[in-house]
């Protein structure tokens, strides 16, 4: 989490006399949530954005990009000699060497999909978008992100990749698009607890990617606001302006 500068207007607020609590949607966080993620690699391709952060996300200009990204891939999994490289390279386009990845190795893999239409939304399944753009005009897939087995084992302490690890690394991968899809549609949140007399703080933290309000209260009850002053969590209203 980080400490960040307040705004002058909440969308939501509680106050009990001379007590505040206040969440505001972080118009500008600066905090990128792919910084310091030490998961799944991003891997995409758009004209128009870069996304992730890199170096542990790639952004890429073309499809021969993509084929070394996928050749890399392969060859830490598989051990390729030069020669190998060389054929693979010569003989398959990027589908075939992506199909190659899933069918040969554990690498857990998973497609994304942007959303460009009044702002941008990334998900690793199309289906919501398919629902809401059925013409395709303002989605596809730009990319896919992944892990490698070398990493799942060191993540697990395992010795050998099961169906059971796989799964929970898709589900960790998942999740890391989830938050960061939060952070494209500026779903960012902070809160400040003050007291309105002083204006002195007595708590006040940034960095938050909710599902909902209340899914952010409970995280805020259970691990940031004093437990003295927790009942203004169930006083929150929307502010109208």
């Amino acid at each position: 989490m980080i400490i960040i500068e307040r705004k002058e207007v909440p969308d939501f607020a509680a106050t009990d006399g001379k007590m505040v609590l206040e969440i505001t949607r972080e118009e500008d966080s600066g905090f990128n949530p792919r910084d310091g993620s030490d998961y799944g690699h991003m891997v995409c391709m758009h004209r128009n954005y870069i996304f992730g952060h890199e170096p542990q996300d790639r952004n890429l200009k073309d499809e021969n990009e993509l084929t070394n990204v996928l050749l890399d891939i392969l060859d830490e999994e598989l051990g390729l000699d030069g020669d190998q490289r060389y054929n693979i390279r010569e003989n398959c386009g990027n589908q075939r060497l992506m199909n190659a990845i899933v069918r040969h190795t554990n690498v857990v893999i998973l497609p994304l999909y942007l959303m460009d239409h009044s702002g941008l939304s990334m998900s690793t399944s199309s289906r919501l978008y398919d629902m809401c753009d059925q013409g395709n005009w303002d989605h596809g897939q730009i990319g896919f992100i992944y892990a490698t087995t070398k990493e799942m084992l060191g993540w697990h302490s395992a010795n050998e990749i099961t169906e059971q690890i796989k799964n929970s690394v898709r589900s960790i991968l998942r999740d890391e698009i989830h938050t960061y899809d939060l952070y494209l549609r500026g779903e960012v949140y902070y809160f400040r607890l003050y007291n309105k007399e002083t204006d002195e703080d007595i708590d006040s933290c940034g960095g938050f990617y909710p599902d909902n309000l209340e899914d952010l209260k409970k995280r805020l009850r259970d691990d940031y606001i004093p437990e003295e002053y927790q009942y203004l969590l169930d006083r929150l209203e929307e502010q109208h302006y």
